[in-house]
């Protein structure tokens, strides 16, 4: 995105080339998959056109049914506008201006007086306000840090369009200054009168426009990439949270605020308005979820409220406003904050620029500094409830080798009544090893990780503001809320059906953390050769059998997370054969902690004498021959191996049990592990066991690891 010396920063652009050719000279014909070679779709500027339609389909309803809340207005207001004394006497100095404000009607002069407003502009008398009372609060006192600018562009964008991301809001805060803006976007305007006079042509043939072209959706994206605060503007009066028309026009602000976290990539949190006629509707968005205020704000009765708000929003410093003051643009000179941008030059870097994938941020993690040098993942990085995760392929500036960044933002899980603790990915990864092991378990390997300070959602950027779930639509107050917590899961994860905001689940709190991995690989679909496939998948099974017997259910395999790793990046004689499969992304990996426990190497069992146990483990071995291998051609052949009934006693045994409860329990459970096998599966597990010495059924037969 931005000029950079290309030799600062190595490149790892062979391998990647090498998994885009067909010809592998080094393999032998019979290994050659060249139909499963898969293109790079990283690679050059393919990401330019794909659909950016999500935002205002699927994917916002999801993120609303799940995550809109509601809070008192002055406490909305309290936390996130401060008061200050000067908004009465600016109150005082528009209520003077009669361009500004009419006395006799006691409104803002050159608003719609009825709801609906007709032909009435509506937009353009907004924009000069917000502007206006920007001015009186900075009184002449503006600064580069706080150069911004409210734009109508309601009267200005075209009446329909084919790609999400020309729906621009009606009245956006941009960075910078009028007259920039203004030339550029006049620009876009030019471009999109003359693509709808050729939609009005191809219409009368019934053709389809075509695709925006890449130098179009670059000038969109400097668009999103400046914009601060979007405004939708609803000429009708406010009903209820519960209309469904009300719903709508929330949506359409939430497009826009998962617009700016899709192209801003160091924002933590955006503010939105509605105005609903002559009432303002507050809204906040975070990675916990969209948050409003119960009680609108009459602009007029309001005034007060309503310059504070406004004044706010236009000064308030960069970090106020949710950009992230722990990542930089990458310059080699001087690393730079996004927002810092110069103006002048602001249009040419980031029309310039190959788009997101390509942006160089520098991070620092526990004291070691990253540049990043692609991204690997920006696909969740619009998502206004949830991790938002973004992973890039990065090199220390220090060492100079090469690391995967991910930034996500993790979930809070709450033990007991009050006590919450953060579920880091990368906490999860430290359960897989312990001091002094130096062996490869094919599971990712974290080199740095690092909980960003300051970064709670809920405490730090919310302040522990209360809110309360959005009403549901007169739609949806009729139907039936969704019986069981597994299947409400299931209905957030697969589909949204009937009304966007009905059932919200129950707030999560999140936290920004990053962790640096020392492994940069391929997903198992750009594998070269057969052979390839095979030892990543090997070593991938390896890896998951390593985490069972550590207690850790991975709980999200998919071919993406099975990774081709290189052993050596930087070869320039890279042989595709030479690398090791690894097992990532521990996302919603689970630890059950009570299965971790070792039972069949401990000689004691819960309340139990030697005595008992001595009969138990007798009765246990009948119960085996007599009712599991009875007339079978393995009766009275093999046995069960002391340590396995150790395992399965110690696993039925429930305390108050005496041994005949405790044998039938044992039994039962027993029974319960083999009929889960085929009987050819059973039968083959009998048949290694008979030809040891002695001939016993052995733990790892059952898989019962650890």
């Amino acid at each position: 995105m931005l000029p950079y010396n290309n030799s600062s920063l190595p490149s790892y652009s062979a391998s990647d080339q090498q998994r885009s050719a067909i010809s592998l000279p080094n393999e032998p014909a019979e290994l050659r998959r060249t139909d499963t070679l898969i293109k790079d779709a990283m690679q050059g500027d393919g990401t330019l056109v794909r659909e950016l339609t999500q935002h205002v389909t699927q994917a916002v309803q999801n993120d609303l049914r799940w995550s809109t809340r509601l809070a008192e207005r002055d406490e909305f207001i309290n936390t996130f506008f401060p008061d200050d004394p000067k908004f009465v006497g600016i109150l005082k100095s528009l209520k003077s201006n009669s361009e500004v404000y009419d006395s006799k009607t006691k409104q803002w002069a050159h608003f719609p007086s009825v709801a609906g407003g007709g032909e009435t502009p509506y937009y353009q008398p907004l924009q000069n306000l917000c502007n206006t009372i920007q001015g009186h609060y900075l009184d002449g006192q503006e600064s580069p840090a706080t150069k911004r600018v409210w734009l109508d562009r309601h009267s200005k964008k075209p009446t329909s369009f084919t790609n999400a991301a020309e729906n621009r809001p009606d009245i956006v805060q941009l960075l910078g200054v009028k007259e920039v803006w203004e030339k550029h976007l006049e620009s876009l305007n030019d471009k999109h009168e003359t693509r709808m006079t050729r939609k009005k042509a191809l219409e009368a043939q019934h053709q389809k426009l075509p695709e925006l072209s890449k130098e179009e959706l670059k000038d969109f994206l400097v668009y999103w990439c400046r914009s601060d605060t979007p405004i939708e503007v609803q000429p009708k009066k406010f009903t209820s949270y519960s209309s469904r028309e009300v719903q709508a026009t929330i949506q359409q602000l939430a497009g826009y605020m998962r617009q700016i976290f899709r192209e801003q990539h160091d924002r933590k949190f955006v503010f939105g308005l509605i105005l609903f006629h002559d009432c303002m509707s507050l809204w906040y968005c975070d990675r916990s979820g969209l948050l409003g205020v119960k009680q609108l704000v009459d602009i007029n009765q309001d005034g007060l409220l309503f310059v504070r708000i406004i004044s706010r929003l236009s000064t308030i410093s960069y970090d106020d406003k949710g950009w992230d003051n722990t990542m930089r643009l990458y310059r080699q000179n001087n690393p730079i904050f996004s927002h810092e941008l110069d103006t002048k030059d602001l249009v040419d870097d980031f029309k310039d620029s190959a788009y997101l994938y390509k942006t160089h941020w520098v991070l620092e993690i526990q004291g070691k500094t990253y540049v990043t040098i692609r991204a690997l993942s920006l696909s969740r990085a619009e998502i206004m409830c949830g991790r938002g995760q973004l992973v890039w392929l990065a090199v220390n500036a220090a060492e100079r080798k090469a690391a995967v960044i991910k930034h996500a933002w993790s979930p809070f899980t709450t033990r007991g009544t009050d006590e919450s603790q953060l579920q880091s990915e990368a906490e999860m990864y430290a359960c897989t090893r312990e001091d002094g092991d130096n062996e490869d378990h094919y599971i990712g390997r974290v080199v740095a990780h690092q909980v960003v300070a300051n970064t709670r959602t809920l405490r730090d950027f919310r302040k522990n503001l209360q809110s309360d779930s959005i009403p549901v639509s007169e739609e949806q107050a009729t139907s039936s809320p969704p019986g069981t917590q597994e299947e409400s899961t299931h209905i957030k994860i697969t589909a949204v059906t009937g009304n966007l905001f009905g059932y919200a689940s129950t707030f999560t709190e999140r936290q920004l953390c990053r962790m640096a991995l020392d492994d940069y690989g391929y997903p198992l679909k750009r594998f070269l050769s057969l052979r390839e496939l095979l030892e990543t998948v090997r070593d991938c099974i390896n890896g998951h059998e390593f985490l069972l017997s550590k207690g850790i259910v991975h709980r999200d395999l998919s071919p993406t997370n099975l990774l081709i790793c290189p052993l050596d990046l930087e070869t320039d004689d890279f042989e595709p054969h030479k690398v090791v499969g690894r097992l990532i992304d521990l996302d919603h990996a689970k630890i059950d902690e009570e299965y971790c426990k070792n039972p069949c190497t401990s000689d004691e069992l819960p309340k139990m004498k030697p005595d008992e146990l001595k009969i138990l483990t007798k009765r246990l071995q009948t119960y085996f021959k007599v009712q599991i291998l009875e007339d079978t051609e393995f009766e009275d052949r093999i046995e069960l191996d002391p340590e396995l009934i150790k395992a399965v006693i110690y696993f039925a045994w429930q305390e108050g049990f005496d041994l005949a409860e405790a044998r039938t329990a044992a039994g039962d459970y027993l029974s319960a592990i083999i009929k889960s096998f085929t009987p050819k599966k059973w039968r083959e597990i009998q048949r290694s066991a008979v030809k040891r010495k002695p001939p016993v059924v052995k733990l790892d037969d059952l898989r019962m690891f650890g």
